[in-house]
């Protein structure tokens, strides 16, 4: 089962230690996707609706319509959109997607070189997995979201239906 996550929030490990050996830490929520409009929009063209509980985000063939929960829309035209994906090593401490590629197993703890820190008596290993970020920005309207997806090749697809739409 792939997965697609919407990253809310990045942030540098200032203390490896405590994160299993990462640098980022990413802050994410799991998203939905569908073809399903929000109540009271509708539509004859095709569409693309990813959303969280704080945020709907809708790929029309033409815009992107973000909608907060606080009720403020932002609308971005596709021609305005820059799409970018690339892979990152993200140590998972959930279930592994069926599509994901372990790349290796880490210490939840580890000491500076990579073995397990003794002094924590639940230190677990945690797989490292290949995952792909989805960046989509605009420029004029100061406007950066970023999806984690399960593997490169989710990204990809992703990318090409947002771009489709």
């Amino acid at each position: 089962m792939n997965r697609l996550w919407l990253v809310s929030d990045i942030s540098y490990s200032e203390t490896k230690k405590n994160h299993a050996g990462a640098d980022m830490l990413y802050n994410r929520q799991k998203m939905e996707v569908s073809d399903q409009l929000p109540e009271g929009l509708y539509s004859n063209q095709s569409i693309v609706v990813c959303k969280t509980s704080s945020i709907e985000i809708i790929f029309t063939p033409d815009k992107v319509i973000i909608i907060e929960k606080s009720r403020s829309v932002t609308v971005i035209f596709n021609k305005d959109l820059e799409i970018n994906i690339s892979n990152i090593l993200y140590v998972e401490d959930e279930k592994i997607p069926e599509d994901a590629i372990v790349n290796r197993y880490v210490w939840e703890h580890p000491n500076k070189d990579g073995s397990p820190d003794r002094r924590y008596k639940q230190n677990k290993q945690l797989p490292e997995c290949m995952y792909a970020t989805i960046q989509i920005g605009s420029m004029n309207q100061n406007i950066n979201i970023i999806f984690l997806a399960s593997c490169y090749k989710t990204a990809q697809t992703m990318r090409e239906i947002f771009m489709m739409v």
